[in-house]
């Protein structure tokens, strides 16, 4: 009896050894399947980075319109916009002129519609709020100004109001360099070299 019960306990043992080892090796079987199949996924996404996509017409122009306005949204934070065309800004500025005009007087009698005008003082009395209406009225204008000027040139409303700091500060500088006895000459150069290096900072 005890020789029976030697003999099934090996063969118990050698059942479960079997079992172990077909376990173990369906394991590794699943683990070399999941290693194929990844090797094959992995494969099959590089092969299809490596392909080049082909775009539409429509969507190269759908790309380039939001890259547009990503940077026209960059521009506007940095303070940067859209440079103004000195037509552009011509009508922009006729149509201020208007508008504060409205705003200024009334439209059926002509009289102002904020106090502190008067026969002594025609712009207003300083502080009073007809006179910061005309204070406006005379930025738009000086603006204006600037405007139709870089029309007549073909150039940009900001390039125009670059170029007239440029001239004014020329002018400042050459007034202070063009003293008694200097040679106009080198007041001129003065001016000019001094104009370049302040504008280049």
């Amino acid at each position: 009896m005890a020789k029976q019960s030697l003999d099934q306990l090996i063969a118990k043992f050698e059942k479960l050894a079997k079992e172990e080892q077909k376990s173990k090796s369906e394991k590794k079987f699943a683990q070399d399947l999941q290693k194929a199949k990844n090797k094959e996924l992995i494969s099959s996404e590089i092969a299809k980075a490596k392909t080049p996509t082909v775009k539409t017409g429509q969507q190269k122009l759908a790309e380039k319109v939001k890259m547009m306005e990503t940077q026209d949204k960059y521009d506007v934070l940095q303070g940067k916009g859209k440079p103004e065309s000195g037509k552009d800004a011509v009508d922009r500025l006729l149509k201020a002129v208007k508008d504060q005009d409205n705003l200024m007087f009334n439209k059926s009698d002509g009289s102002p519609t904020f106090s502190g005008q008067s026969e002594i003082s025609p712009r207003g009395v300083k502080g009073s709020n007809f006179r910061i209406a005309q204070e406006r009225m005379d930025e738009i204008q000086t603006d204006l100004k600037t405007a139709q000027k870089a029309k007549k040139q073909g150039i940009t409303l900001q390039e125009s109001k670059r170029n007239k700091k440029v001239n004014d500060k020329y002018r400042e500088l050459l007034k202070m360099f063009e003293a008694p006895g200097v040679d106009k000459r080198k007041a001129d150069y003065l001016a000019k070299m001094t104009t370049n290096k302040f504008f280049r900072k």
